[in-house]
């Protein structure tokens, strides 16, 4: 199937199924936001005082640390507390945390939206200061670990120091055993001002810019839904096309329903102008031709559909000028009980046919041909309309309604 073919199939034939669809999509994507409200997004930059990032998996590991101690369900409710934000729940006052690096280095951006700007610029304010004092206390607490089992030591080595002092003036043999506890305890000390002087040198949590009110609310993401939702629309409107053109193959123009017939096509009527159609003359003198050359004197108009207003038909194919140069004697309606049509080689029959019919509908109009002795001169189609401008009835199909010679 041809690309031009395709399109004027899948398209052409069912655009209002796919305009109706893609119209299906825009209104459900507009429905999606229609209770939208703006809501207001406020950061802070901090960093935690570790040490800077070498890649962006430990830049992205860091974050992860800040987002954890930020959503932690105590921390929310901790930094409403110190802002004095009411009203809010803080399970989903946490979904709306966010933290992410700044590129790849340790400066983290932490992130608070809510419909409110204030709201949104005190949480991330609070929650900020809560993650730094979080980091603040794991820091202290691991250095009051250390030097408290540093002190312990000391603590134990002076007691045993005290005891040999004791016993110092009756057995002098104690002396070396006091000096290497001394030793010990001066170790230790050493230790314990190294711990404290590494401390001291470590970076420490900072909060490096506080939030500011927004003033512009978040992108809602309605157009992009919008455009979603169209797009979707209008392919799931192509898809079906597309199937139901599988299943049930248009055959769209002149061409390709005499190319179905394997029969010349004859012409078009397409539009009325001053009660006749336009390409009427046409159609007339092309007939004349297919009759004369194959030496029929009767032509059997045979419709696809019905409805189809024959006898204008046929008037308008025999004009009395149109007669005067042929041998055409008689144009009507065919009918397998009418017997003045039906006369062996006589009368040549012509298929009336929209221009864009189903496959299947020609099935019956071929089997019809195999039984008809007369030759098939061609194919004439109209479009939707051109030939139906008042209904048909039961006598109008039969030949002796035609136009005589």
């Amino acid at each position: 199937m041809e690309l031009n073919e395709a399109w004027r199939r899948i398209i052409g034939q069912h655009w209002e199924l796919i305009v109706c669809l893609t119209l299906v999509g825009l209104c459900a994507g507009t429905a999606l936001h229609l209770k939208d409200k703006p809501m207001y997004t406020a950061s802070t930059r901090l960093v935690l005082g570790t040490a800077d990032p070498k890649t962006s998996s430990e830049s992205a590991a860091i974050s992860d640390t800040a987002w954890a101690l930020g959503t932690a369900p105590s921390k929310v409710s901790a930094a409403m507390e110190k802002a004095r934000v009411t009203g809010r729940q803080p399970d989903q006052l946490a979904k709306r945390v966010a933290v992410k690096a700044v590129g790849g280095s340790g400066v983290l951006e932490l992130s608070v939206a809510d419909r409110d700007p204030r709201v949104a610029t005190a949480m991330a304010n609070a929650i900020a200061n809560q993650v730094r004092q979080a980091r603040l206390d794991a820091g202290d607490l691991e250095l009051r670990g250390l030097l408290s089992g540093i002190d312990r030591r000391i603590t134990t080595i002076n007691r045993k120091i005290l005891r040999l002092d004791t016993q110092l003036v009756a057995n002098p043999r104690v002396r070396s055993v006091g000096e290497s506890l001394t030793q010990q305890r001066a170790v230790l000390e050493t230790q314990r001002t190294s711990a404290l002087l590494d401390a001291s040198k470590q970076p420490r949590p900072l909060i490096i810019s506080a939030a500011t009110v927004p003033t512009e609310a978040d992108p809602s993401g309605r157009w992009p839904a919008i455009v979603l939702g169209g797009i979707l629309g209008l392919l799931l409107g192509v898809g079906l096309a597309a199937a139901s053109e599988t299943l049930h193959p248009t055959l769209v123009g002149g061409e390709a329903v005499a190319r179905e017939l394997d029969a010349p096509l004859l012409g078009e009527l397409s539009t009325r102008a001053a009660g006749a159609d336009a390409g009427a003359p046409a159609v007339a003198g092309r007939l004349r031709l297919a009759s004369k050359a194959a030496g029929v004197h009767n032509i059997g108009l045979l419709p696809l559909r019905k409805g189809v207003d024959l006898p204008h038909l046929a008037e308008q194919l025999g004009e009395p000028e149109a007669r005067g140069h042929t041998k055409i004697r008689r144009i009507g309606a065919f009918d397998v009980s009418n017997a003045t049509l039906v006369n062996g080689g006589g009368t040549g029959l012509v298929v009336v046919a929209p221009n864009a019919p189903k496959k299947a509908e020609l099935d019956e109009i071929r089997n019809l041909l195999r039984l008809t002795p007369g030759p098939l001169l061609g194919v004439v189609t109209y479009t939707r309309g051109s030939q139906r401008s008042k209904p048909v009835n039961g006598d109008d199909q039969h030949g002796d309604e035609g136009n005589e010679a």
